[in-house]
């Protein structure tokens, strides 16, 4: 697929994807803590796909940082906009999920609410920010994206890049796949009913933390911390895991014949069944990076 489509995907995905990103937002509270997001002066969330974090970020922040959050799909763009407007706005406690599509459709990127707490989201891809200056941001957060962009070393050096020489990297990438269950469920109902002849494209998890170690070493960052860590998944029926399926699934799923999608159907209810005998919940193993752009 080309970027256009790419994009479009996505756009098409945005109100599913954002309702399941509560379960791995503890990686990005991880990160967040990891890299002292209350010392940084200009921070950017690169791919923030629904923002489900920025209220927190922005409570957490120093007043007068700069918080400037992208991402590739303008839907996600729109939701994250919404959503903020609404917390700034109604300073409405807990959850702020509940969009309407007016919400989003009418919300103004540029309201005057958002510059008042030096706030800023764009539409924008993580492997060509020519939008931002060299040497410009003491913080880059990134949750749950490198693994599905084409080319992570470039959205590296792009992030080093903007970076301020000092500056904190931190990043998030799928785990182990065997350790991932929530995550592959689909995958082996979708080759075992026949839609899938073989896995598509290349592996979304890494086994172990060396290759991104690598990464980071090549692109010049220092101080390299990383290591793994689990989180549980809270959702347990057929309809729960699609919440959490990617685009490219669903679409398969639209185009194959009813019979083959109610196999598939049968089969992830069968490993769910399995799986609830163990007694413990469906995990998430993620990959944590930190480091530090060379003086």
């Amino acid at each position: 697929m080309n970027t256009d489509q790419i994009q479009k995907l996505w756009d098409s995905f945005s109100h599913k994807y954002t309702a399941m990103q509560k379960n791995p937002s503890v990686f990005c509270f991880t990160l967040l803590n990891m890299l002292r997001i209350e010392d940084s002066y200009s921070i950017i969330d690169a791919g923030c796909g629904g923002g489900h974090l920025h209220q927190y970020i922005v409570e957490k922040k120093n007043p007068q940082a700069t918080f400037v959050a992208f991402d590739f799909s303008n839907q996600m763009v729109k939701i994250t906009a919404a959503r903020m407007h609404k917390y700034l706005t109604q300073k409405q406690k807990g959850s702020i999920d509940s969009l309407t599509q007016e919400e989003i459709d009418n919300v103004n990127l540029n309201s005057e609410i958002f510059n008042q707490i030096n706030y800023s989201i764009q539409q924008a891809n993580i492997q060509e920010l020519n939008q931002f200056q060299d040497n410009t941001f003491d913080t880059y957060i990134s949750n749950l994206v490198y693994h599905l962009i084409p080319n992570p070393q470039q959205a590296m050096a792009e992030a080093y890049r903007i970076l301020k020489p000092g500056g904190k990297f931190g990043i998030t990438v799928w785990g182990s796949k065997n350790n991932s269950k929530a995550l592959t469920i689909y995958q082996e109902a979708l080759i075992r009913s026949g839609i899938l002849e073989k896995p598509q494209g290349p592996s979304k998890f890494l086994e172990s933390t060396q290759p991104i170690i690598e990464m980071a070493q090549l692109q010049g960052f220092t101080n390299i911390y990383c290591w793994t860590q689990s989180n549980p998944f809270d959702n347990f029926s057929l309809d729960d895991i699609g919440k959490f399926s990617n685009p490219e699934v669903l679409e398969l799923l639209k185009n194959s014949p009813q019979e083959k999608v109610q196999q598939f159907e049968n089969i992830v209810c069968e490993i769910l069944n399995q799986e609830k005998q163990k007694h413990q919940p469906l995990f998430l193993e993620c990959i944590l990076l930190v480091a530090t752009k060379a003086n």
